[in-house]
């Protein structure tokens, strides 16, 4: 008596790979009978990988001689080897020998492609996440900046007003948005580097800028945050040059000199100089005045 067609006729493996469960083989009795055929047991793993490779997936032709060629048993050992190899198969309506186990595998198999496809299917579907007034907004609206704007594309939204200096400090994702805008393709919110420059008080500007100017040169985001962070500290260590000063202002060298060494004796001890605090000593210039000494 035949049986339904567990699965569509048009099956196939597809490089799927055919995973033994050994212990299972070790409990089986086809594998404790085929243990007392010499070769028999080769020929039932041989015989179950021939199906998987098959048309559906996991069937045999109904015809023995096919069968031992198509698994290289030598004719003459077929009659002995013949009791063991085909416990277990049935026949379907389609005319073919199917076999429990191997049936449940190839049900594995199109249960977890099933399930792919629709994770698939709903990522493709999947809307956008539209914070409220970051697009499209009424007249008079501000933009929403409490949220992280993501098109879903890996793109992001640029914000329509960047942060003027002085103003709170941007988040990470703003940061990475606004970078993201600028053309940075891969960026990263959790970056230490980030981070690390939002707290100093580096400026959506600053970092847009690096980013660009990273970008036109096929640079990564780290480059554009060593960039910007280089140019804050550019900027801090080597100011504009200030107007010159008058001669009457001028400080002597000996002035100068004096005032970076209380500025070194601060920085190591933490303290403020005794010579800058109220009534503190004066300044006396040794510098040598060359004057001829006459004898007496």
């Amino acid at each position: 008596m035949t049986r339904p067609i567990p699965y569509p006729a048009d099956v196939r493996a597809k490089g799927w790979r055919f995973e033994i469960d050994y212990e299972q083989v070790e409990q089986s009795d086809t594998w404790d009978v085929a243990s007392e055929v010499p070769m028999a047991q080769h020929a039932l793993l041989f015989m179950w990988m021939t199906a998987w490779t098959q048309v559906p997936c996991g069937s045999l032709p109904a015809d023995e001689d096919i069968i031992r060629a198509k698994c290289r048993i030598p004719a003459k050992l077929w009659p002995a080897m013949r009791p063991v190899l085909m416990r277990g198969w049935w026949q379907a309506e389609d005319g073919r020998l199917y076999h429990d186990t191997i049936v449940k595998r190839v049900g594995e198999m199109l249960e977890y492609r099933r399930k792919e496809a629709e994770r698939r299917n709903r990522n493709r579907v999947k809307p956008s996440p539209v914070p409220p007034m970051s697009r499209g907004t009424n007249a008079g609206d501000a933009p929403d900046t409490t949220g992280t704007p993501d098109t879903g594309t890996g793109t992001g939204t640029l914000p329509s007003t960047l942060r003027a200096e002085g103003s709170a400090r941007p988040t990470p994702g703003e940061a990475c948005i606004a970078m993201k805008g600028a053309g940075m393709a891969v960026v990263s919110p959790s970056s230490p580097k980030l981070l690390a420059l939002l707290e100093a008080g580096i400026t959506l500007p600053e970092l847009v800028d690096a980013a660009r100017d990273a970008v036109a040169i096929g640079k990564p985001f780290a480059y554009a945050l060593a960039t910007a962070e280089g140019r804050r500290r550019d900027a801090a260590v080597a100011p504009l040059p200030a107007a010159r000063r008058s001669a009457a202002n001028a400080q002597s060298f000996a002035e100068r000199d004096r005032d970076a060494s209380m500025a070194r004796w601060e920085e190591m001890t933490g303290r403020v100089h005794p010579d800058r605090q109220p009534g503190g000593a004066a300044v006396i210039d040794i510098t040598p005045t060359h004057q001829r000494l006459e004898a007496p």
